[in-house]
């Protein structure tokens, strides 16, 4: 059975047209941004709002299939474009028309608009950063994906409780992958 991803793509396109006005937005904030809009709305609803799983990268959680969509999507739909910010390349998606949302309840669109609105004054490297406190993104290895359960375990104050619940999360998914 194959896998429809039209949540994911019209969420890249939501995202990125709600961020055209901010000058820090590119691919690394966009990336936070689905990461915590799936895990917030886990944590409050009991599932994500793409289906999308995400793996821990060097710079912190990342959607497993982002670059798959960003290609598909990728001239009729959007396009990347490579700018400097701060003396740094920044690489821009920008929106060639307007996400159909029918697909997506009130709820998550306003979950989905919080973090937009948590986030705008952070740049890549900063949302990047705050994803670092993360619990289950500390113990996981590079490549490894981060389960939705571990969204339970707080960000914040690393605690040795909170590190050992994320290592039984981490095993548990493990677990069931080699099944």
């Amino acid at each position: 059975m194959s896998r429809d991803w039209s949540k994911l793509d019209e969420l890249i396109l939501y995202v990125a047209q709600r961020c055209a006005g901010d000058s820090r937005f590119g691919k690394i904030k966009l990336n936070k941004i689905l990461f915590y809009a799936d895990f917030k709305a886990f944590l409050k609803t009991g599932k994500s709002i793409t289906g999308e799983n995400y793996v821990k990268q060097p710079f912190g959680p990342v959607p497993c299939h982002l670059e798959k969509r960003l290609k598909h999507l990728k001239g009729k739909d959007l396009e990347v474009v490579e700018t400097e910010f701060f003396r740094r390349r920044q690489q821009r998606v920008v929106p060639k028309r307007e996400a159909r949302l029918d697909k997506f309840s009130g709820e998550e669109i306003a979950i989905v608009d919080d973090v937009i609105r948590q986030s705008a004054n952070y740049t890549g490297s900063d949302i990047s950063e705050l994803s670092h406190r993360f619990s289950a993104w500390r113990v996981a290895e590079i490549g490894e994906e981060i389960p939705y359960e571990a969204a339970l375990v707080q960000t914040g104050e690393r605690t040795r409780e909170k590190l050992q619940v994320a290592e039984t999360l981490l095993k548990r998914a493990r677990d069931a992958r080699s099944k």
